[in-house]
């Protein structure tokens, strides 16, 4: 039988006090509208954990639903719920090499809120209208 002997990982104030204040942000609720542009009018069901303090839920988004969710799901929804698509370029020498050309974005999570760290996809330009006239 072989022993493996586990790192004792020693944070700082400094670590334990950034950790703590992203932790409290990314429970924050935030209210907006789920989008599903993959599928549009479906329903979206995935499990989500991002801290290990954190339990494993399920969630089921519906697309033009508005919800308030967690910041973390939000960002995960806007940030990470993509897939490239790949083309060819030349390089000097003229060899094609592949390298992404666009990121396609499955889901996303539009707030009703203005909050920018959520790099909010949208699918048309907003129309902004002054309300003094």
């Amino acid at each position: 039988m072989v022993f493996v002997k586990q790192k004792r990982i020693v944070k700082d104030d400094a670590t334990i006090a950034r950790e703590k204040l992203e932790f409290e942000q990314d429970h924050q609720m935030v209210k907006g509208i789920f989008r599903s542009y993959e599928t549009p009018g479906e329903a979206l069901t995935f499990s989500f954990r991002k801290h290990k303090e954190d339990e494993t839920v399920t969630v089921t988004y519906v697309d033009g639903q508005i919800y308030t969710i967690p910041m973390m799901i939000a960002k995960h929804l806007n940030r990470n719920c993509n897939y490239p698509v790949y083309k060819h370029t030349k390089d000097e020498s003229g060899a094609l090499i592949p390298s992404i050309g666009e990121r396609v974005q499955r889901f996303g999570f539009q707030s009703l809120e203005f909050l920018p760290e959520l790099d909010i996809v949208v699918e048309s330009p907003s129309i902004i209208v002054d309300p003094r006239g």
